[in-house]
């Protein structure tokens, strides 16, 4: 009987396990190198490892505003993304808003980092076909041009 539980926990434990977390004393130290010196008010840093990426993903909040954060093992950020309140939004995106969806009522926004290009995510909804509501989320870039994911 126990051969056979023991047996079942090891089938069964993988599929419960959240795939890809990793313990921070296994992080190299370039990864949480670059978050003490770019974010020193991080804490409960939650680590996972994406291996088709072969980045580290470190997700935490500050101030209650979630940060995610993918960095490669050398310890160079390939992807931020991190909420912030609309009022800190640029004026250029603001004015983007205002022009192309005067009538959306936005929900959020987070500010992202890919690439190399700094770009903002802004959730909205607006009115769709037949007076239903219609979720979704655009990318301006800091001078107020829509841009692609």
């Amino acid at each position: 009987m126990k051969t056979k539980l023991l047996a079942l926990l090891l089938v069964v434990s993988p599929l419960v396990a959240k795939a890809g977390d990793v313990l921070a004393a296994n992080v190299p130290a370039p990864v949480t190198g670059y978050v003490a010196q770019h974010f020193p008010k991080a804490s409960a840093i939650e680590w996972d490892f994406e291996k088709d990426e072969n980045v580290y993903e470190a997700d935490f909040k500050i101030d209650g505003f979630e940060h995610e954060l993918k960095i490669s093992p050398a310890g160079a950020l390939v992807y931020s993304e991190i909420d912030i309140v609309l009022s800190a939004l640029p004026a250029a995106v603001s004015s983007y808003l205002k022009t192309h969806h005067a009538n959306a009522t936005l929900l959020g926004a987070k500010k992202v980092v890919k690439a190399g290009q700094l770009k903002y995510e802004v959730a909205l909804v607006q009115d769709g076909f037949f007076g239903k509501k219609r979720h979704k989320n655009i990318y301006i870039s800091e001078a107020g041009a829509r841009v692609s994911k």
